[in-house]
């Protein structure tokens, strides 16, 4: 489970940073429709299998969600 929040955090940073992005002060948002994730949405590999790899809220694939 560590090595799962700690690779998450990597990759939030190898996102952001190119862009410019806040690394720790910015909430994490969906990159199509730009909806804050909630909490939930945020636990590595439970969330994501619960969503699918998708979006909460527009359903669009969430980068890196191979099918």
């Amino acid at each position: 489970m560590v090595g799962a929040v700690v690779g998450s955090f990597l990759t939030l940073i190898t996102y952001r940073l190119p862009r410019d992005e806040p690394v720790v002060v910015a909430r994490s948002r969906c990159p199509y429709c730009s909806e804050s994730l909630r909490p939930s949405d945020m636990v590595p590999v439970l969330s994501f299998a619960a969503l699918r790899g998708r979006c909460r809220a527009c359903r669009a694939a969430l980068p890196g969600a191979t099918r």
